[in-house]
This record gives C-alpha cells, sequence and structure tokens, in this order.
C-alpha cells in the first residue's frame, strides 16, 4: 500500500515538473506583451477605429452621411438621408422596397472606411 502511494505520488511531482516547465518556456512566452513597439504615424485624415483598425477617414456616424452616390455594372444611384424619417431613400424612387441589411452593411461600410 505504502509502495502505490509513494509511486502515485512521485507520477504526480513529475506531472507537476513537466507541467511547470511546458508553461515556462511554452505558454509564457506566447502570453507576454511586448510594450517596445514603435507608435505607429498617421497620415494626414487617418484615424484609428475599435480594436486598434487603421480607418482611412475619421469614423461618420448615420446621422452625418447626407447622400451616398453608388455606380456600378448594374448602373448608378443615389441614396439620400431624410433626417425627418430618419432613414435612408432611393432618390427618384422615394417607396422603393429595397434590403434594409444591405444598405445598412452599404452605410457602414461608407461611415466606417477601414
Amino acid at each position: 500500500m505504502i509502495k502505490k502511494r509513494i509511486y502515485l505520488v512521485s507520477i504526480i511531482a513529475i506531472l507537476f515538473v513537466i507541467l511547470t516547465c511546458v508553461y515556462a518556456f511554452v505558454i509564457a512566452p506566447l502570453l507576454k506583451v511586448d510594450n517596445d513597439e514603435e507608435p505607429i504615424t498617421l497620415l494626414e485624415g487617418e484615424a484609428f477605429g475599435e480594436g486598434s483598425s487603421l480607418l482611412m477617414f475619421e469614423y461618420i456616424p448615420r446621422e452625418n452621411i447626407q447622400s451616398i452616390e453608388v455606380f456600378n455594372s448594374y448602373g448608378n444611384y443615389k441614396l439620400f438621408y431624410d433626417s425627418n424619417e430618419k432613414d435612408f431613400f432611393i432618390e427618384g424612387y422615394l417607396n422603393a422596397p429595397y434590403s434594409k441589411e444591405m444598405i445598412s452593411s452599404l452605410i457602414v461600410s461608407s461611415g466606417y472606411t477601414v
């Protein structure tokens, strides 16, 4: 019985030493934060976004976007913001149905230029 306990304690001690070495030589260097980096210099008009992403222009909220013009292979159209309705509409087609998700994605992409 005592031999089994000694064997079990020695296995636990060996596992502890192995896991301590794995942590010290593998995991700890991965967790180390390197603060010796040079600060990033921004060009004129650039800004930092959320999560340290670099923006081409400063973030523009939805309410500050007056209009968005789209030119593609299907033609061109213009979306404008109506402050009374607090929504975007297609110029010339005020009652035209459109995908709110796609327009929302376009607005976010226009205001948050990564």
